[in-house]
């Protein structure tokens, strides 16, 4: 299904038609993101709205229209930060600080829907080989291999570990945490 989260009516009826096709959402995985860096001379109003619209707002709707569709027992949710929210990069500043805002959003959200069972976490992958990562390893991939203990460039899998865990029922008792999956970067 294809949509536009940084539209609240958008995110609204890609949930809305995901919880007609399966008679609810159990859980919630918020990776939509955008990150494109500009240096503080260059950012604009319209780059900073492009990046808080779809990774701070575009969460909001995903969960504020997620939730009514929960069962009662319970669900995940899931939501996608980034390590730069808390070690940022020069020309990652509205990026870094959208991220910083879903780690708030995943706090007080773990606090507002405990009480229906509701777990709310976010993963903050390091650097991670995608087409959105594609210029960063370009430029600086050898130095960020020196720097993770593992030698290497994370790859989606990496990540994907972390989000089955978080969705499952084996991370029932963890709620309002971010997990850095970075490689231990240094």
């Amino acid at each position: 299904m294809q949509g536009d989260i940084s539209k609240p009516a958008s995110a609204k009826n890609a949930v809305e038609e995901v919880a007609r096709q399966f008679s609810g959402i159990d859980i919630l995985i918020n990776a939509a993101g955008i990150g494109p860096y500009l240096p503080l001379a260059d950012i604009t109003e319209e780059h900073y709205r492009d990046i808080f619209d779809t990774n701070v707002l575009g969460t909001v709707m995903m969960i504020q229209s997620a939730v009514p569709h929960m069962p009662a027992q319970g669900g995940r949710i899931v939501n996608f930060a980034s390590r730069l929210a808390y070690n940022p990069l020069p020309g990652s500043s509205v990026y870094s600080a959208s991220k910083a805002a879903v780690i708030c959003l995943t706090h007080t959200y773990a606090r507002e829907l405990g009480a229906r069972n509701i777990t709310v976490n976010a993963i903050a992958p390091g650097v991670i080989e995608t087409d959105m990562t594609r210029d960063i390893i370009a430029q600086r991939g050898e130095g960020i291999i020196a720097q993770t203990p593992l030698h290497r460039i994370g790859q989606p899998d990496d990540i994907a570990g972390v989000a089955l865990f978080l969705a499952s029922s084996a991370s029932k008792w963890i709620t309002g945490r971010t997990l850095i999956a970075d490689g231990g970067l240094n």
